[in-house]
C-alpha cells in the first residue's frame, strides 16, 4: 500500500507532497496539472519495492549499471530507473523528467509504503544534477509480503490483448510498460478458491454487467453467457470491456486486499448508469485505490455514497501554484475541495446553457 510520496523538481512538481489513504483516494485536476504523473511516479516505484523484494532486478541499459557495482544497491538501482524510465516511456533518458532544465538542479522522490503486516518500508530515488542521467538510490529492508500493484490505464485492453504481449517482448514497441504489465496480469489463471467477498462480487455484480462469463481461451477473451453463447471480447462495448478487465483481475488474484490499483480516467467510455455502477463498486472494495479523473458526475456518487455509508475516501486537488508549479491540496471532504476544474468548467456550461435558453425563449416571444 502506498502511504506517503514526496516529489521534488518531478516533471510538473517543484515540491509537493500526498498522503495516501488505505481506502479509496481520488486525485482531480486540469489536463496538464500532472494527474497521471502522480499515479504512474507511485506505481513504478510500489512495482520496483515488489521486484527488489523478490529478487528479481530489472534490466538497464548497460552505460548506467557499468556505474554501479555488484550488491543489492545495484539491484534497487537498476530496477527503478528501468522502471521509472519504462513506465513514463522515455527510456533512459532520466533528466526528461526533471521539471527544471537548470542542471544545477536534481530530482527526487521518496516513497513510504505499508505492507500487509503494517510493515513500513522506504524508498528514496534521485535523478542526479549534472544532466548525465544516473540515479542514485537508497532503501529500507525489503519484505516479501510487499504485492505489485496493478495499473488499469484510460483504455482497455482486452481487444487488444491476442498477440500484443509477446510482440512487446520480442520487440521494440512504442507501449509505456504499465500496458505490458496489465497484459501480463490479465493473462494469469483463475485461482482455484476466492474469497467469499470476491467471488460474489464478480457473480452478482460484474457479470451482470459484463453479460457472462469472461474466459480467455486460446490468446482471447470471450463473454460466455448463462445459456454457454460466446461472445468475441472485441464485440462488446469498450466500456463493458472496462468491467471485465476488472473481472479478470479479480478472479486470478492480481487484485486482492494487498494490492494497490492505479486507475486512470475510469469513466472513459463508460455512460451515466454504468458510471454510478462504477463508483458503488469502487468503493466498497477492500484494497487501496488511486484513480484520476475528470468526472463531475463520477465525483458526486463518490461524495453521495459517502455520506450514505461512512467510508475512506481521500480527494487531492492539483492546482496551478504562483510560479507555475502544480501544488495540492488535500481533504476526506469533497465539499471542501476548493480547486476542481471538473466544477467550475460545469458551472460555467450551466449558466452559458441557461443564457442560450433564455435567448431562445426571447426570440420565440
Amino acid at each position: 500500500m502506498l502511504k506517503h510520496l514526496h516529489v521534488q523538481n518531478f516533471t510538473v512538481f517543484a515540491d509537493a507532497e500526498f498522503a495516501f489513504g488505505p481506502g479509496l483516494n481520488v486525485v482531480v485536476g486540469a489536463n496538464g496539472a500532472g494527474k497521471s504523473h502522480v499515479l504512474k511516479l507511485g506505481y513504478a516505484a510500489e512495482k520496483a519495492q515488489n521486484v527488489v523484494a523478490h529478487g528479481k532486478p530489472a534490466p538497464l541499459p548497460q552505460k548506467i549499471a557499468d556505474e554501479y557495482a555488484d550488491g543489492p544497491l545495484v539491484k534497487a538501482v537498476e530496477t527503478s530507473a528501468f522502471l521509472l524510465g519504462e513506465t513514463f516511456n522515455v527510456g533512459g533518458k532520466f533528466t526528461d523528467l526533471k521539471r527544471s532544465a537548470d542542471d544545477l538542479e536534481s530530482t527526487s522522490f521518496i516513497v513510504t509504503s505499508r505492507s500487509k503486516n503494517n510493515i513500513i518500508t522506504h524508498f528514496s530515488v534521485q535523478i542526479e544534477a549534472n544532466g548525465t542521467d544516473l540515479l542514485a538510490t537508497s532503501e529500507a529492508r525489503q519484505h516479501k509480503d510487499i504485492f505489485a500493484p496493478v495499473f488499469i490505464p484510460p483504455k482497455e485492453v482486452l481487444s487488444t490483448f491476442p498477440g500484443l504481449g509477446s510482440l512487446a517482448r520480442k520487440y521494440q514497441l512504442n507501449f509505456d510498460q504499465k500496458y505490458l504489465d496489465l497484459l501480463d496480469a490479465l493473462e494469469l489463471p483463475p485461482l482455484r478458491q476466492l474469497s467469499p467477498e470476491t467471488e460474489a462480487l464478480i457473480k452478482n455484480t460484474l457479470q451482470p454487467i459484463i453479460g457472462g462469463q469472461l474466459v480467455l481461451d486460446g490468446g482471447r477473451f470471450y463473454v460466455v453467457s448463462e445459456d454457454k453463447k460466446r461472445l468475441e471480447i472485441n464485440l462488446a462495448a469498450e466500456g463493458v470491456r472496462k468491467f471485465g478487465m476488472l473481472a479478470q483481475l479479480l478472479n486470478n488474484g492480481s487484485l486482492s486486499a494487498e494490492t494497490t490499483l492505479y486507475w486512470d480516467e475510469p469513466e472513459a467510455n463508460l455512460n451515466p448508469a454504468l458510471l454510478r455502477k462504477l463508483a458503488a463498486l469502487l468503493a466498497r472494495q477492500g484494497f487501496q485505490i488511486i484513480l484520476a479523473t475528470h468526472s463531475l458526475f463520477l465525483l458526486k456518487e463518490l461524495h453521495i455514497l459517502a455520506k450514505r455509508e461512512p467510508m475512506p475516501v481521500r480527494y487531492f486537488g492539483l492546482f496551478a501554484g504562483p510560479g507555475g508549479d502544480t501544488q495540492v491540496e488535500t481533504t476526506d471532504d469533497f465539499e471542501r475541495l476548493q480547486h476542481l476544474a471538473a466544477l467550475d468548467a460545469k458551472l460555467e456550461q450551466t449558466v452559458d446553457f441557461e443564457q442560450a435558453l433564455n435567448a431562445d425563449n426571447a426570440n420565440a416571444d
